[in-house]
């Protein structure tokens, strides 16, 4: 299969719409900043969007009867569908059936880390599915290698690649002539939900605050905005504790290069982007060893480490940073360098630019 001397390979992703809010949207956005979306001709195709359930059903269906017309009419070479777990997983589906039956090479793209337990704890049918659906796909791509041998076994071995997610370290980057950060604001960034450790958070600050009564807390981030600031003001911390909201573009910046850490505690994650962002920007992290996280943070080396639920552990933790500058610049540093050399946009564009060399000149 060759596109011919004056053709690029056109590639269509399958994904969340640009503006949507969570991870699969940053790696899409990522992706079309980099050299490998005018290397190959690549399209992004919005599967979904953010609104109200109906709306976002009308959506979805609107964009199903659209997608058979784009690939019959403007045929791609290859298609890349980025998959959550749920209701992402059963959407995509019809996506990969359609390139299955016009005969469209595939790459399954797979995001969360618990996506390993969406598989081996579901019903006979949907672990038959998800064999079928990937079984018509050439590569599938995991986040980070913990991931990819959960699924060793489950689908071919020569199948199943590696490609981290990317960041671009120079949007993030801080002038090095800023002085040192030398406040205690300490920075959430994600979805505000339980499975991320957000109410841990508000058990651990009273303790926090016995030490640095100066210590404030944000969290930005959307989905049960108003229940976390129902609970902050019901015990007395909106002093120390605010929950803005969503927040994204030269906030989301500023909040990053004036805090003085960022915490993430969960008990479920993939390769969090927001650890991507807070290593490019120079901000020391705590968070928690489950799902792909390993493979980015080594606790002692670029970040620090505490057990999720450990309402004690996370406030000695916030504590000990608090009070050790030197400590905060050596993670930091450290913390840039593995973001640089293993994550930034460009470094995963080329080892993308392989995987899609590979199915191409292969089929």
């Amino acid at each position: 299969m060759n596109p011919g001397p004056h053709r690029k390979w056109k590639v269509l992703m399958v994904g969340p719409g640009s503006k949507a809010q969570g991870g699969i949207t940053a790696v899409i956005n990522n992706y079309r900043a980099s050299s490998l979306w005018s290397e190959f001709d690549c399209h992004h195709f919005a599967s979904s969007t953010e609104g109200r359930r109906v709306y976002r059903l009308m959506f979805s269906i609107w964009r199903f009867l659209v997608f058979f017309f784009r690939v019959v009419v403007v045929r791609p070479d290859l298609l890349v569908v980025h998959v959550s777990s749920g209701l992402s997983f059963y959407r995509k589906c019809y996506y990969l059936l359609i390139g299955h039956l016009l005969r469209i090479p595939m790459v399954f793209h797979i995001h969360p880390a618990h996506f390993s337990e969406f598989y081996a704890g579901g019903p006979e049918w949907r672990k038959a599915l998800i064999r079928r659906v990937a079984g018509w796909c050439i590569r599938i791509i995991f986040i980070s290698e913990p991931q990819r041998d959960s699924f060793v076994g489950v689908f071919p071995r020569e199948k199943l690649v590696v490609v981290r997610n990317p960041v671009n370290t120079q949007l993030y980057t801080i002038d090095p002539q800023v002085p040192r950060r030398t406040g205690r604001q300490i920075l959430y960034l994600g979805w505000i939900i339980r499975e991320k450790g957000v109410y841990d958070l508000v058990s651990a600050m009273p303790a926090v605050l016995k030490e640095f009564p100066d210590a404030t807390l944000l969290f930005a981030g959307p989905k049960e905005v108003e229940r976390l600031r129902d609970l902050i003001a019901g015990r007395g911390l909106s002093g120390s504790m605010r929950a803005l909201g969503w927040v994204e573009g030269a906030d989301r910046l500023h909040l990053l290069h004036s805090s003085r850490l960022l915490i993430l505690p969960s008990y479920s994650e993939g390769v969090p982007n927001v650890i991507l962002e807070a290593l490019a920007s120079h901000l020391p992290v705590i968070t928690t060893p489950v799902g792909g996280i390993p493979s980015v943070v080594t606790d002692g080396v670029n970040g620090r480490m505490v057990t999720p639920g450990d309402i004690e552990g996370i406030a000695a933790m916030l504590c000990h940073l608090l009070r050790d500058d030197h400590e905060c610049e050596r993670l930091a540093a450290a913390g840039y360098r593995e973001v640089v050399e293993k994550h930034d946009t460009e470094v995963i564009a080329g080892r993308l630019r392989e995987v899609f060399s590979q199915v191409l000149t292969t089929r």
